[in-house]
């Protein structure tokens, strides 16, 4: 969701309040990120 390169890592939690959203926002876009074939979220 940051991108490939970042240096900082979140918890969900911190992720989420970091991106201004909720913890259920950021597991439906993972979601949608694999069902598209993105590698990163396996």
């Amino acid at each position: 969701m940051l991108g490939k390169d970042i240096t900082n890592f979140y918890c969900m939690d911190c992720l989420a309040d970091y991106l201004e959203c909720t913890v259920e926002d950021l597991l439906e876009k993972i979601e949608e990120f694999k069902e598209e074939g993105c590698v990163l979220f396996k």
